[in-house]
């Protein structure tokens, strides 16, 4: 090997880190033995070298605060799965009461726009644990008693064909959690969104006009619901949601979101 250039995996092993916090390479190549380990090695130490090589190039974060070597740390952990607190006052159009798991703001904010919008992670089960803790709250709280139909909110169209299902492995969770405590609970994805654009820029009676003029429902639950979202700025699609369930002849109990976005005045759970 010349001098002057250094084999990666023995500079790996040497660090003693992953991910590439703490390690550079300015010019990396492989020692003839290391090579041939990798070449030779038993499936299982293939594996070992080739997720070491991928942490290298693709190295593992947090989704919340970005600590290396985790998809989760413990302390963005706690946050995604806090036991809920009602934010029904804090909405400009309140319509049921509201529980979040915090403020869309910090390393949660981070977490929410990582789960919604990254194409490199899997985050249906980290969604169904959320909403599982929210369904076994919701039961021994004694906020839900009777059999229930979970009823995610309405994606747009393109995040519906194209997006991360974040509402509808969360509602998949709630149901999980309820069932779980002895509440009958299944999950009815019976809204839909009119073929129009986003709600990004606008108020909360923009957002509220958009929703109430164009959300539909496909097959009313006809019992109470519980409406799942991921965050809630104004709470117009809660509300508008909420009036196309009550028309259907449902019966909206409860909604619950990831986090609550404030942005107009302070807010501290």
């Amino acid at each position: 090997m010349e001098a002057g250039r250094h084999c990666i995996v023995c500079a790996m092993v040497r660090s003693g880190t992953r991910g590439g916090a703490q390690l550079t390479i300015p010019s990396g190549v492989f020692h003839r033995d290391c090579f041939s380990y990798f070449v030779h090695g038993s499936c299982g130490e293939n594996i070992v070298f080739m997720r070491a090589m991928l942490d290298l190039v693709l190295p593992t974060c947090c989704i919340g605060c970005g600590t290396w070597d985790t998809n989760l740390c413990p302390q963005c952990e706690r946050q995604l799965m806090a036991e809920p607190l009602e934010v029904s006052e804090y909405l400009s159009l309140p319509s049921v009461p509201t529980f979040a798991a915090g403020n869309y703001a910090g390393s949660l904010r981070n977490a929410v726009l990582q789960i919604k919008h990254s194409r490199n992670r899997n985050v249906s089960h980290l969604l169904q644990t959320i909403g599982t803790g929210w369904g076994r709250w919701f039961a021994t709280s004694g906020l839900v008693t009777d059999a229930v139909t979970v009823t995610p909110a309405p994606p747009s169209w393109k995040r519906r064909l194209t997006g991360q299902a974040v509402t509808w492995h969360l509602a998949v969770g709630v149901a999980i959690g309820l069932r779980a405590e002895n509440i009958p609970a299944k999950v009815s994805d019976c809204l839909i969104l009119p073929f129009s654009g986003g709600q990004a820029g606008k108020g909360a009676a923009g957002r509220y006009r958009r929703a109430q003029a164009g959300v539909r429902v496909l097959k009313s639950p006809h019992q109470g619901t519980i409406l799942v979202d991921d965050i809630a700025t104004t709470g117009a699609t809660l509300a508008a949601c909420t009036s196309a369930l009550r028309r259907s002849g449902a019966n909206p109990l409860l909604a619950a979101i990831i986090a609550i976005a404030m942005p107009m005045r302070s807010f501290t759970l």
